[in-house]
Order: C-alpha cells, then structure tokens, then sequence
C-alpha cells in the first residue's frame, strides 16, 4: 500500500563489512559527507538510513559502490514501507493447522511457510501528557482552589512485532493492542509477560523464518510525540516514518535470500 504518489529511494547499510573505524573515511567519500557523519550515523544498531534520492539510478550507484567495499546495502522506495498504523494489526491471532490468522473474525489468513521474517523491537516513544491539577492560591479574600493545564513529557515503551511475509504487506502484532488467546493454558498474568510468549509462539509455530531482536535492547526512537490527555494510556501508534523506513530495511535486508524486493 503506497502513502504517497511520488517516489523517493532509500539507501540502508544494513551491515559492514569491516570495523568502522577503518572504513568511515571511505564511506564518507562515497556518499558525500564527512567521516564524523558516518561515525555518528553507523555508530550504532544497524540499519541505518544513509540517503535519501528521487533519482532510482544514482541511489543504486551509491549502494553498489558500498557493496564493493563488503558492505551490505539495500535501496527500496520509500512507498514500499507500510506506516505502522496501516499494517493488519493481529488482535485475537491464531493458527489452524499451517494457516496463521490475525483474528478470530474478518480475519486475514496467511500461510506460515510464507513468513519469512519475525522482527521484535521496542520503541521508546516521547509522549507529551496533558492534565489540570487543582491548585490552592492566595487572593485579596482568602485562599482559592483553581485549575491550571500542566503539560509533562515522559517516556513509554512501546513492544512490537513485524511479520515480514514472502508478499504482500507485513503484520504488526503490538503488545498493548493483542489479545493473547492463542496461548491457552500458557497464559500469564501480565501482557509484558503475554506479548514475550506469542513472539515464540510465533517462533515455533514458523521455524524457518528469521528471527531478529535486535531492537529490543537498543529501542527504536519515534521523532513523533504522542499526546494524552490527564490519565490516559499512551495507546495512539501514530505513523513515524524515522522507525518504518528503519524497519522495513531491515525486513528487507533479512528477506533478501528468500524472496523480497532487493537491490
């Protein structure tokens, strides 16, 4: 599903060849920028999105020059990474049989030989919280009770799973949203708890898809803030595309010698 009509190519290193420190001045050269941008830019959990192109030709020249270098990397259109809030979203999942389903109704039906990628992440999302507080202030006549609007910033961790299939668009299974019927007697009291048993579930149930977590530990940082208001629960996955071009490259980057579009 595109989410926009003009198409704009992504370059990602999903993967070096060699120490970083051997290699950022050359990569530097390649792509145009200074050794510090790279070092800062590759200096973390791979991939990352190193350019940006609306020309297909140039992009690829870029990633074949990497590539010669022993680097991995791949370029998509950036149409081809779903925003998260567009992804069929696996509620009440399950399995009949090899069939994995979303829900128990109106579901989507896949076949599990056709899972090619599990990919487990965290996102560390910023969310800014609105509330009105009483407060007691001092007036000519006594003491008064008034609202005020306070606005805090605080962080919410957010666990996901993307279901990368052989075609067609991924999956998302997300921890506050699932309900965890699938796992029958293996319940446990908490959805933290839940969401870590469906991912091996999930695991079990498609041994030959590639299983990646590398997210978990190193959360995925949205641009985008989610409001609240007073004390809700940050619920809302709005689209970021800093974490969906991040996660479909690496998708893609996992998929590349079983089906999928690489360059």
């Amino acid at each position: 599903m595109s989410i926009s009509s003009r198409p704009t190519f992504c370059l990602a290193v999903c993967e070096l060849g060699a120490p970083l420190e051997r290699e950022e001045a050359a990569i530097a050269d390649v792509l145009g920028v200074t050794p510090y941008d790279v070092r800062i830019r590759l200096g973390g959990v791979l991939p990352r999105i190193m350019a940006q192109r609306d020309d297909v030709a140039s992009t690829l020249a870029l990633a074949e020059a990497l590539r010669k270098r022993g680097h991995g990397a791949i370029v998509f259109d950036t149409n081809d990474a779903l925003a998260l809030e567009r992804m069929p979203l696996m509620r009440r999942f399950g399995a009949r049989g090899e069939v994995l389903f979303s829900n128990d109704t109106a579901s989507q039906e896949r076949p599990l030989v056709d899972l090619v990628a599990i990919v487990h992440a965290s996102l560390n999302v910023s969310v800014v919280r609105t509330k009105r507080e009483s407060v007691l202030r001092a007036t000519a006549r006594g003491t008064a009770r008034t609202e005020e609007k306070r606005t805090a910033t605080e962080r919410s961790l957010e666990k996901i799973a993307v279901l990368f299939w052989r075609t067609g668009e991924p999956w998302l299974l997300r921890q506050s949203e699932a309900r965890y019927v699938a796992l029958g007697d293996g319940l446990r009291p908490t959805n933290s708890q839940n969401f870590e048993l469906a991912v091996a579930w999930l695991c079990g149930r498609a041994p030959s898809a590639v299983y990646d977590k590398r997210f978990v530990d190193s959360p995925l940082m949205p641009q985008r803030a989610v409001s609240v208001r007073g004390a809700e629960e940050a619920r809302a996955l709005s689209s970021d595309r800093s974490v969906e071009l991040v996660l479909h490259a690496l998708g893609t980057w996992l998929a590349r010698d079983r089906s999928g579009p690489y360059r």
